[in-house]
């Protein structure tokens, strides 16, 4: 099975592209563009047909959009114990919407 990087559109980060599901927190060989492979650790799926699956790779998720040059809101906790943008059981690490989110 071919795992390579895939520039993700929901969130603007770089994550993997598989032919077959992953298992969240597995240690995955990633196929680099100029032929090496490197190791990536799978995060949360974002997307999937049924013949390729999109995942973010794990420390990536959702982490201050500012600090990638993104136009993504600060991370703000959801205010349930342990919130942070890596993970939350209540939010899913989206943090606190507010009336302004988009």
């Amino acid at each position: 099975m071919k795992i390579t990087f895939t520039k993700l559109k929901q969130t603007n980060t770089w994550g993997l592209r598989a032919e077959q599901a992953l298992t969240e927190g597995a240690s995955v060989t990633v196929s680099k563009a100029d032929g090496s492979t490197t190791t990536a650790t799978v995060g949360r799926r974002v997307w999937d047909n049924g013949k390729v699956w999109l995942y973010e790779t794990a420390g990536s998720s959702r982490s201050n959009g500012a600090a990638r040059g993104g136009n993504r809101r600060p991370f703000r906790p959801c205010g349930y114990p342990g919130c942070n943008p890596a993970h939350c059981d209540e939010c899913g690490g989206e943090g606190w919407a507010g009336a302004n989110s988009w």
